[in-house]
């Protein structure tokens, strides 16, 4: 199984974007949580595990460990120009 991501970084930037914490979490741990925890595919254990780490390094390493890979969206799909 192969999850998409977005970085750290491009989640800060989008951070300041209106409304877009309130649908993707205030933290970058939040959006990870909210992201993986959803994922059917992902065990209940590995969820009860991730759930309670604290660093988001360290939750990306335990889906790792447990064959789980994830790939970073480095970019913000464009909305197409109505015009």
């Amino acid at each position: 199984m192969e999850i998409r991501l977005i970085d750290e970084g491009l989640f800060s930037q989008l951070s300041m974007l209106p409304r877009f914490n309130e649908w993707n979490g205030h933290t970058y741990r939040d959006y990870l949580l909210m992201n993986l925890l959803r994922k059917e595919e992902i065990p209940e254990d590995l969820k009860e595990k991730i759930r309670v780490l604290t660093e988001p390094s360290t939750i990306l390493d335990c889906i790792v460990d447990h064959g789980i890979k994830y790939t970073y969206e480095n970019r913000v799909a464009e909305t197409p120009d109505p015009t």
